[in-house]
C-alpha cells in the first residue's frame, strides 16, 4: 500500500485508502474493457461511422445527462448517497455486455445494440461522475490532493496496464464471442469489489484544510445549487471558472477530434492484432505510472495550471508524430510519450476543475464544465471520420494538433493571470 502518512486526519487518512482500493479495482475493469471497445464493434459488424458513433454517442448521453445528475445529486445531504445509488446501476450494464456477441442477430444489428447499451450505460455513469467529483472536493482539502490522487492514479494506472496487457493475449488466444463476455464477467466482480470500498468512505460535512487548524464542522446541509436564470451572467461572476472552462473546452475539441480515427488506423488500416493494441494501452500506462507522483508534486508546488500547460504541449506536439505511424514499433514510442503527458493532463484537470468551482453548488458547476466537454466528444469524433475520409490521416491530426495549440495557449494565459507563471 502507498504511503499515506503525510495525511494527519484519520478520517481523511482512512477515506484516502478506502478510494485508493476503490480505483484500483475499477481499474481492472477499464484496463479488461476500454482499450477493445472499438475492436469488440468493429468483430460486431460495425463500419467505420458506427466506430465513431461509439465515440460520439456515448458522450452525447453524458453531455445531455450532466445537469440532471447534478440536480439529482443536489436533492442529498450527503453526496456518497447519490455516488453509490448510481455506481451500481452502472455496474449492471457490464453482464448485459457479456451477453450480447451471444445474440443470434444478422448484420450490424449487435452493433447497435452494443453501442446504444453503452452509450446508455452513461446515463448513471455520468451521475455518479458527478457526484463523485463534488465529494472528493469535499472529503480531501486542496493542500493534499496533488499528492493524493497522483499516488491514486498511479496505483490504478499500474492495474490498467496489467489488466490491458492480460486482456489482449486473452483476446487473441480465446475463440471469439468466449473472449470479450468472459472479460465482461470479470469486469463485473471487479466493479463489486470497488463498490464495497466505495461504500466505506465516511463523508462529513467538510474536510479540514490541513495546513489551518481544524474547527468544529456544521451539521451536513444540502450543497445549495448554482444561481439559476442568469445564464452566462452566473459563469462571468466566476471569471476563474469561465476561464478554466474556455481552455478545456478548446483543447478538448483537439483532443477528441481523433478518437475514432485512432481504431480505424490501428485495426483497418494497419490490421494489428488485439496483442498489440492491448500493448499499447500498456505501454502508455507504463509511463503514467512512472510520473503520475512526480506530476502531483509539481502540481502542489508550481500549480495544476503549470501541470496543464507542460502536458497538454506534449499532447499537441505527439499527435503531429502520428502521422508518419506506419509501424506499431513507432507508435509504441508514442505511447510511452503519451502516457506521461496524458499522467499528467487526468491529474491536473481534476484538481484544477476543483480549484477553479465555487464551493456553493460545486456540482452543478462541475456539470457545466463535463456538459461542455461532453459535446467535443460527442461533435468532433464523427467528424474526425468524415475528414478522414476526404483529406487524409495526416490533415486530421495537423487540424487536431492545431487545435490543442490554441487550447494551451489559453491555459497558459490561465496560468499567467493567475501569478502561476
Amino acid at each position: 500500500m502507498l504511503n499515506q502518512s503525510y495525511i494527519d486526519d484519520p478520517i481523511v487518512r482512512g477515506n484516502a485508502r478506502a478510494s485508493l482500493i476503490d480505483g484500483m479495482w475499477y481499474s481492472v475493469m477499464v484496463g479488461l474493457t476500454n482499450p477493445f471497445f472499438g475492436v469488440l464493434a468493429i468483430k460486431l459488424g460495425a463500419n467505420d461511422y458506427l466506430v465513431g458513433l461509439l465515440a460520439s454517442l456515448p458522450a452525447l448521453v453524458a453531455m445531455l445527462s450532466q445537469l440532471p445528475g447534478a440536480a439529482y445529486t443536489n436533492r442529498f445531504a450527503r453526496y456518497l448517497e447519490p455516488v453509490i445509488r448510481s455506481a451500481w446501476a452502472y455496474r449492471v450494464f457490464y453482464l448485459v455486455f457479456a451477453v450480447i456477441p451471444f445474440i443470434n442477430v444478422r448484420g450490424v444489428s449487435r452493433a447497435w445494440l452494443f453501442v446504444i447499451l453503452l452509450a446508455v450505460s452513461n446515463l448513471p455513469g455520468t451521475v455518479c461522475g458527478v457526484a463523485w467529483t463534488a465529494l472528493m472536493g469535499k472529503l480531501f482539502p486542496s493542500s493534499i490532493r496533488g499528492t493524493l490522487f497522483g499516488e491514486r492514479n498511479m496505483a490504478s494506472s499500474l492495474v490498467t496496464l496489467v489488466a490491458t496487457a492480460v486482456a489482449g493475449v486473452w483476446l487473441d488466444v480465446v475463440r471469439f464471442p468466449y473472449n470479450y463476455s468472459s472479460l465482461y464477467v470479470i469486469s463485473f466482480g471487479c466493479l463489486m469489489a470497488s463498490l464495497y470500498y466505495l461504500a466505506k468512505l465516511r463523508e462529513e460535512p467538510s474536510a479540514p484544510d490541513l495546513r489551518v487548524p481544524p474547527t468544529p464542522a456544521p451539521r451536513a446541509v444540502a450543497e445549495p445549487p448554482a444561481p439559476r436564470g442568469r445564464g452566462l451572467q452566473t459563469l462571468r461572476s466566476h471569471p476563474r471558472f469561465l476561464a478554466f472552462t474556455t481552455a478545456s473546452f478548446v483543447f478538448h475539441l483537439g483532443l477528441n477530434l481523433p478518437a475514432a480515427v485512432f481504431t480505424i488506423l490501428f485495426v483497418r488500416l494497419l490490421h494489428l492484432p488485439q496483442s498489440w493494441i492491448g500493448a499499447f494501452s500498456t505501454l502508455s500506462g507504463v509511463t503514467a505510472v512512472l510520473t503520475y507522483k512526480a506530476w502531483g508534486r509539481v502540481a502542489d508546488r508550481r500549480g495544476n495550471l503549470w501541470v496543464l500547460v507542460a502536458s497538454t504541449a506534449g499532447f499537441a506536439a505527439l499527435i503531429l508524430l502520428y502521422a508518419a505511424s506506419g509501424s506499431p514499433y513507432w507508435i509504441s514510442a508514442l505511447m510511452l510519450a503519451g502516457g506521461a503527458a496524458g499522467a499528467g493532463f487526468t491529474l491536473a484537470l481534476f484538481n484544477g476543475l476543483l480549484d477553479a468551482t465555487p464551493h456553493d453548488g460545486r456540482a452543478t458547476y462541475v456539470a457545466i464544465f463535463n456538459t461542455l466537454m461532453g459535446a467535443t466528444g460527442f461533435l468532433t469524433p464523427i467528424l474526425g471520420v468524415f475528414l478522414l475520409d476526404r483529406i487524409g490521416l495526416a490533415a486530421v491530426f495537423t487540424i487536431a494538433a492545431a487545435v490543442r495549440v490554441v487550447g494551451v495557449v489559453l491555459y497558459w494565459r490561465g496560468m499567467r493571470a493567475s501569478g502561476s507563471a
